[in-house]
């Protein structure tokens, strides 16, 4: 019996030693611990997250935010640029638009009448956008030995004669083709857009809507 009470004693009192660089345990003359441990005080523990890594902050590494060193992600400053200048219509005073990168009066430029791209006829004095509508022009030089009625005249041009609507004129009556080429009228008539219906010499125009 008292040997067994000396033996417990000596395995009491001779514990094993704690492996060093073991979790609890010291850490190496280095300071160094096995794989996921950390020497802390001479200790050898397990490393506790803080919770201030990236996704606490809410903030992501292609969000655009202000990195480390202070620099900026520009990723998000161009999507914001890109999508800023995508519209330049807030460039142009009204009534002015933008149309192929310039800006014009859809009221009154004759290139780009009512919208983009809506050319308006003009020949002579006759023609061009007023409220951004197209105003009646006038046909091509017609020769008077051969008449052709306005309305035919107009339909020949995908356009629809407009009586008297030329300043108060149907069709515009020339001398001579050279005339009329260089719009040098000689006369005028407000007949009906039937008209004309005889033969002449010289050449005429006739008034077409737009």
């Amino acid at each position: 019996m008292l040997i067994s009470t000396l033996l417990l004693g000596a395995c009491e009192q001779s514990p094993e030693p704690c492996p060093v660089g073991q979790s609890g345990c010291e850490c190496t003359v280095e300071s160094l611990c096995i794989a996921g441990l950390s020497c802390i005080d001479d200790v050898c523990q397990t490393m506790v997250s803080d919770g201030s890594d990236s996704s606490s902050t809410g903030v992501s590494d292609t969000d655009g935010s202000t990195n480390a060193d202070g620099s900026t992600d520009s990723s998000s400053a161009t999507d914001l640029t890109d999508s800023d200048s995508s519209s330049t219509d807030g460039l142009c005073p009204p009534p002015q638009i933008e149309c192929m990168g310039d800006c014009v009066n859809p009221l009154t430029d004759a290139q780009n009448c009512g919208d983009c791209g809506n050319v308006c006829i003009i020949e002579g004095e006759y023609g061009g956008c007023v409220n951004g509508e197209c105003m009646p022009s006038l046909s091509e030089c017609i020769s008077w030995a051969n008449p052709i009625a306005c309305d035919d005249v107009c339909a020949q041009a995908g356009l629809v004669c407009a009586e008297a609507a030329c300043q108060g004129l149907t069709y515009i009556t020339y001398d001579v083709n050279a005339a009329c080429v260089a719009h040098d009228p000689s006369g005028a008539s407000a007949d009906p857009c039937t008209e004309p219906s005889f033969v002449a010499t010289g050449s005429y125009r006739c008034c077409c809507a737009q």
